[in-house]
């Protein structure tokens, strides 16, 4: 919380209220063994949000199979309710069924993380345990700060890049890694009206033409990448 603290203040954010969040019950967390395990699931299911159902063909707009629009409720579908996605999807019993109703969109076998993480998954600005929160409540009572610098050694996949776009807007994006081409990159939602999923290189956030979406220190909109307070 303190480190949380100095890099808030430290880049003229006195006005954002950071309540005790970072006190999170020990069986509400993960062990390193199931959040390698939580981290595999997210980086499946991400993957299969960005292929047709041949699996071959990467798409811009995800939103497209029936079945995820399904699993993924249309109200949930922005930034933070990507992230969401991911962590009821993950954390969920993945039985014969779940797997059927994805048909042949969804092949990739996991096992599934035997965790105790309480239901509803996600703390708002109250302090109660709930099913839905915003990209600013999704930053300030259910992550840490993990660093500003993109080249920090402990960043990890799954960690979440978060943007303040105004006093009471704030922007994430899902931090993913490319094991083929070994670089980073992210993935966010642009919410409506476009209503898209993309993914593209970290590097390349630097040179997007609006530099308030520059993944730097240096860019005061970038408050840094976070990380969900059930991993270690």
């Amino acid at each position: 919380m303190l480190l949380l603290w100095k890099n808030i203040t430290r880049f003229s954010l006195l006005g954002l209220l950071l309540l005790p969040n970072q006190v999170y019950p020990q069986n509400s967390k993960l062990s390193l063994q199931q959040s390698q395990q939580f981290r595999k699931w997210m980086h499946a299911l991400t993957i299969n949000l960005f292929f047709s159902k041949d699996m071959r063909r990467p798409v811009r707009n995800a939103i497209s199979n029936p079945i995820i629009n399904k699993r993924w409720g249309e109200k949930n579908r922005d930034c933070a309710g990507f992230i969401r996605y991911l962590v009821w999807e993950s954390l969920n019993f993945h039985s014969s069924n779940w797997h059927q109703s994805f048909g042949s969109a969804f092949t990739i076998k996991l096992q599934d993380i035997k965790h105790k993480v309480k239901y509803p998954y996600f703390q708002n600005r109250k302090g109660m345990r709930s099913n839905y929160v915003n990209a600013k409540d999704l930053m300030v009572h259910n992550t840490h700060f993990i660093s500003r610098n993109k080249k920090s050694l402990n960043l990890k996949e799954g960690d979440i890049l978060f943007y303040k776009v105004s006093a009471s807007v704030f922007h994430s994006m899902l931090l993913f890694r490319n094991y083929q081409l070994g670089n980073w990159m992210v993935v966010y939602h642009t919410g409506s009206p476009k209503n898209q999923l993309r993914i593209l290189n970290l590097e390349d956030l630097f040179q997007h033409a609006n530099t308030s979406w520059h993944p730097s220190s240096m860019n005061p909109s970038f408050l840094g990448f976070f990380r969900l307070n059930l991993l270690p």
